[in-house]
């Protein structure tokens, strides 16, 4: 899809645009999957829904998990195109990055949340008695933001949310069903165990913990995807495949990065979240001096969803919740230790995080393994092109004149041997393998009496100035001054354009003898 949507990014400008686009296709796709859905949806919950109205409900429900994904990117497209060079020099640094991130996460814990509230419905609780009451508990608990109504699932589902970390832009959600199926002690219960949430700042450790894993996948997205697909790796894998150079790396980028994600979310966020869900339930014992309704609720709970014991890799079961609540009213010290235990494994992860970050930083030459990755990337589209292509001779000599431009003169060598064989009388190849053998780093792979005979074997085939240069190089190698100065004017003859670059070569030949420039060439 990204190619077809590529005129929506304003010639790179924009790219977020066709990012955003492509995610709209996914919703498109989507689409059939809701709709065989509509009908069960509208028996279940004796409800009516047009098409339109159940797609943008599913819509809803799903924006605010891309919404801060959607929000960073349009606001890095749009700092990409400020008119200011040394600025974005420096948001391009390390620290510029960090700063650009840290905003993005300020942005998105104050304005996300009601943002969210709107796209999923909720509207205040109604005035009344009841309003009133739970309003009077939240503030005996500090807590004066707001009490929702939250529609999920037509509102049938029991369950409650806290939601928001700066105070007046956080609300407790509550959804009719736990409204209607719960005594007044046991919703007291529910709010004492939100606002356990609050005075524990889970939320906003939740942002800190989501944030040190992206700093520290940031920084390790590039050495995995070395480690995992090297550049020998990926250049077989473009040679035998012939899969686009971008599309694997970003298969070697993504993979590590979604193993990552899911091990991450399964065995490290999860723990947190199991363990914060622990405190919040033990907060209602220190706020209402007793765990009793909450428990009764549990097991109303438990009761409507499948039993105790059934178990969740984000929350305890409710069979574990209701027994840690228990032991916590036998033992009064089980919260204490239980907060200890919390803070310690966040400073275990902090302390992890930083130190993983700070390892990276001082192990991994970044610019080192691009070019690598460059040379790989090339000389598989190369090699895959030559096996699909063997009678071009292009493919061959564009390989051993690039490994031959980037140092690597042991391969070039080879490939530029391999490819004279196949083509003995291409004027190119002839003249670029006697440049080489005249001019390459490593002195013993040089052989100026036979680039002498390729390059005037070039010149027969092909007068042009740069094959007269080569010759008159060629000739001034094997100590035929005179021979070299007469090419190279013919060289200026030819090609005026390049006549700076021949005069430079001229003031060389008079100047110095090629073993002189051999000698001072080995001088350290």
């Amino acid at each position: 899809m990204r190619y077809y949507l590529n005129f929506l990014s304003f010639d790179g400008y924009a790219p977020s645009l066709v990012n955003i686009c492509g995610l709209a296709v996914f919703f498109l796709c989507l689409a059939p999957v809701w709709e065989a859905a509509r009908l069960s949806y509208q028996r279940v919950f004796v409800t009516r829904y047009a098409r339109r109205a159940f797609f943008w409900l599913h819509c809803r429900t799903q924006l605010p998990i891309v919404l801060p994904w959607i929000f960073l990117s349009l606001a890095a497209d749009a700092v990409g195109v400020l008119p200011f060079p040394r600025l974005l020099a420096v948001l391009a640094s390390s620290w510029g990055e960090f700063f650009l991130f840290f905003i993005f996460i300020l942005v998105v814990t104050i304005f996300v949340p009601p943002l969210v509230r709107r796209l999923w419905g909720c509207v205040p609780l109604p005035d009344g008695p009841l309003r009133q009451r739970l309003a009077a508990c939240c503030v005996s608990q500090g807590f004066h933001d707001g009490l929702y109504l939250w529609p999920l699932f037509e509102g049938r589902m029991m369950t409650a949310a806290v939601m928001g970390v700066v105070p007046g832009l956080r609300f407790i959600l509550l959804t009719p069903a736990i409204i209607e199926s719960t005594s007044e002690d046991e919703l007291r219960a529910v709010l004492a165990h939100e606002l356990g949430h609050v005075k524990k700042r889970h939320l906003l450790w939740y942002v800190l913990l989501l944030s040190g894993f992206s700093a520290l996948m940031s920084r390790l997205q590039t050495p995995l995807l070395y480690l995992l697909l090297p550049p020998d790796c990926l250049e077989n894998l473009l040679i035998t495949t012939g899969i686009a150079p971008a599309t694997l790396v970003t298969i070697g980028q993504s993979l590590p990065l979604l193993v990552a994600l899911l091990l991450f979310f399964r065995f490290v966020f999860g723990w947190f979240m199991r363990n914060f869900e622990r405190q919040a339930d033990l907060s209602v014992i220190e706020a209402m001096g007793n765990g009793w309704a909450l428990i009764s609720t549990f097991e109303r709970l438990a009761y409507t969803s499948g039993g105790r014991e059934r178990p969740s890799w984000h929350h305890f079961s409710l069979g574990e919740r209701i027994r840690a609540i228990e032991a916590a009213e036998a033992d009064p010290g089980y919260i204490v230790r239980h907060d200890k235990k919390v803070r310690r494994a966040l400073a275990g992860y902090f302390i992890a995080v930083i130190v993983a970050i700070a390892f990276c930083a001082s192990f991994h030459d970044e610019a080192w393994q691009e070019r690598r990755y460059d040379i790989a990337i090339t000389t598989g589209v190369l090699k895959r092109q030559m096996r699909l292509h063997p009678e071009d001779p292009r493919f061959p000599l564009a390989l051993a004149d690039f490994e031959a431009h980037h140092g690597l003169e042991g391969r070039a060598l080879a490939n530029y041997e391999t490819a004279l064989k196949a083509f003995p009388d291409m004027a190119e190849l002839l003249n670029n393998f006697a440049w080489f053998l005249v001019t390459c780093h490593d002195l013993s792979r040089r052989d100026p009496e036979r680039a002498l005979t390729m390059a005037r074997l070039a010149v027969a085939s092909k007068p042009a100035g740069h094959t007269h240069d080569t010759l008159a190089t060629a000739y001034w190698a094997n100590g035929l001054t005179e021979q070299a100065i007469e090419e190279e004017l013919r060289a200026i003859a030819l090609d005026p354009d390049n006549r700076q670059e021949y005069l430079a070569q001229l003031a060389r030949f008079k100047m110095m003898t090629y073993q002189e420039s051999l000698r001072k060439q080995e001088t350290p």
